[in-house]
């Protein structure tokens, strides 16, 4: 990463792990003096499965990565971002964030979990000038991606149906929505939770049946609506069960 940015400075260190935290901050105020902007974006994609075939540990696991490191480099970024004259946290959510991900729900809490940490640390630290805002990217075009999909194309092209652009995001694009949230432009931004692709989620039924470990024919719908209007359609194209739930957010 050095080799190819010039300017570019790298720490490694387990983002889940208090005492790295601590050396990846103590490495940003001795080499850049600072800190402007925090953006929170490891993760990882946790189990599949049901519930009770789930175990403590792996669940133990995508909570550390994907929620407590969130806090950890919040807890410690706080005294460099408050010397900023523009200071910002931009947290990486998914849109597994505001809609239900059956199978996933290690990863899908987490991500809910995101948006509540945005939604309180905004409020905390908007009277010190902090704004606080999440994205919530539906699935981008990386390397772990099309590994995925390589392996499955039938699987991708489900995915696409419910993607009005017809593809999935580049990681430029969702570069350019931090680059917007970090800047001046969003200024009066905070609390906010931004969807970058898509908010209408295809996945699997949100009932268990004999469909639901496969499901090629189940598809959840669900479209949010500025107003806060909630409008959920699951169906199971195999049979005629079905279900439509409207509500306010």
């Amino acid at each position: 990463l050095t080799g190819s940015l010039p300017g570019v400075t790298a720490s490694m260190a387990d983002a889940s792990v208090a005492g790295d935290v601590d050396t990846v901050i103590d490495d940003v105020r001795r080499l850049l003096g600072g800190l402007d902007v925090l953006v929170n974006n490891a993760g990882i994609a946790g189990p599949t499965g049901p519930i009770d075939g789930l175990e403590p540990v792996d669940w133990d696991r995508t909570v550390a990565v994907n929620l407590n490191s969130q806090f950890l480099f919040a807890r410690r970024a706080l005294p460099l971002l408050k010397d900023s004259a523009q200071p910002a946290i931009i947290a990486m959510s998914s849109v597994a964030g505001r809609l239900g991900y059956a199978f996933r729900t290690p990863y899908a809490s987490t991500k809910w979990a995101i948006v509540g940490l945005v939604k309180s640390l905004a409020i905390e630290l908007g009277p010190q000038g902090i704004r606080v805002n999440a994205l919530c990217p539906g699935p981008v075009n990386t390397p772990l991606l099309q590994e995925l999909f390589a392996k499955d194309p039938e699987r991708a092209a489900r995915r696409l149906v419910h993607v009005p652009m017809g593809r999935f995001a580049e990681p430029e694009e969702l570069a350019a929505a931090v680059a917007f949230l970090a800047s001046d432009d969003s200024s009066f931004i905070t609390g906010a939770t931004f969807p970058t692709s898509c908010v209408c989620l295809g996945s699997t039924c949100t009932w268990r049946d004999e469909h639901a470990f496969t499901a090629p024919d189940c598809i959840q719908a669900t479209w949010l609506y500025p107003e806060g209007f909630l409008v959920s359609i699951a169906n199971n194209l195999g049979n005629s069960a079905g279900s439509l739930v409207c509500g306010l957010l």
